[in-house]
């Protein structure tokens, strides 16, 4: 080995106890001044929320953001689907556990029983419940019959799901009033 190799791994060696010592150090000044546990409001593993974002977006505004992104969702949880948004059922008896179907509105019966308003692909965003079982034991409709209609935030992560805008990875919900 040659001077040039053993100085470079002298820097290495030393950059790495160097970080691993001030890391030591950051852990016992979290440690005190962390909250007791029982404050604790959980979240998802270590992640604590206490209160909603302030901005939050429409179904309209959330089929603009990129995918992969992190936002908060508000929606009314209109029905469930399975495969794709044209499977979709929108009235109880619910089939599918896998997912949400959110819109900005409730979209009322009309005089003809099983008539509805009219609404398009680009009125709906599909939520998927797969990523985490509590989530799908919680919010699915086939269970939870009387989350229909619910004013509901989810915050989580932008994909393409059933062909259209939709989310995936749930990280926190919470129904409004």
């Amino acid at each position: 080995m040659n001077t040039r190799t053993i100085a470079t791994i002298i820097i290495l060696l030393s950059a790495i106890l160097l970080t691993n010592c001030s890391k030591f150090e950051e852990e016992n000044i979290n440690e005190k001044a962390s909250p007791p546990e029982d404050t604790y409001y959980g979240w998802h593993d270590s992640i604590t929320v206490v209160q909603l974002p302030v901005g939050y977006l429409t179904v309209a505004e959330a089929a603009e953001v990129p995918v992969g992104e992190v936002f908060c969702i508000r929606g009314y949880i209109l029905g469930s689907a399975s495969h794709s948004l044209y499977n979709s059922i929108m009235a109880p008896p619910f089939e599918s556990r896998s997912s949400l179907i959110l819109a900005d509105r409730i979209f009322k019966a009309g005089d003809t029983p099983g008539e509805y308003d009219p609404f398009y692909e680009d009125d709906l965003f599909p939520v998927s419940l797969n990523d985490h079982n509590d989530y799908k034991r919680a919010l699915n409709l086939v269970d939870n019959p009387g989350h229909w209609h619910r004013l509901i935030y989810i915050i989580g992560i932008k994909a393409r799901y059933m062909g259209v805008p939709g989310m995936k990875n749930i990280l926190y919900y919470e129904f409004g009033e």
